[in-house]
């Protein structure tokens, strides 16, 4: 998804298949918005639109890693209150770090429960060992 200002592509969003245990899931990520254009509701409006999307595509949840102060208010809780964890926690090639509770679920069917390992999308790369 794109968010377009006269034109112009001011922010974007990808979901894409992931996994928990044998359940498939999406992932919400990358997302972006022109650095010139934060703070206008962008981002917010990006995410809205993708859960929207992910319901109407019948998801049961969708998963990402990102800022646990921003996408709680979204309906994203940390992934560890679910009993699961984020197989790229650590630092990673390039010395970014991930933190475990930058892994978040958002639950969109509650009738499922959720197990197993996670797993993105393989264009993602492996998760170190």
């Amino acid at each position: 998804m794109v968010a377009e200002d006269d034109g112009a592509i001011v922010g974007h969003v990808q979901l894409s298949r992931a996994q928990i245990g044998a359940g498939e899931v999406l992932a919400l990520g990358p997302i972006g918005v022109r650095p010139d254009r934060r703070s206008e509701g962008i981002g917010s409006a990006l995410v809205t639109g993708a859960l929207e999307a992910a319901r109407a595509r019948a998801a049961t949840a969708v998963i990402l890693l990102g800022d646990p102060g921003w996408y709680p208010r979204f309906g994203f809780r940390a992934g560890s209150d679910l009993g699961l964890r984020n197989p790229y926690t650590g630092i990673e090639e390039g010395g970014i770090a991930i933190h475990e509770e930058d892994f978040m679920v958002a639950v969109l069917d509650a009738g499922v429960t959720f197990a197993g390992p996670v797993r993105w999308h393989p264009a993602f790369g492996e998760p170190r060992a």
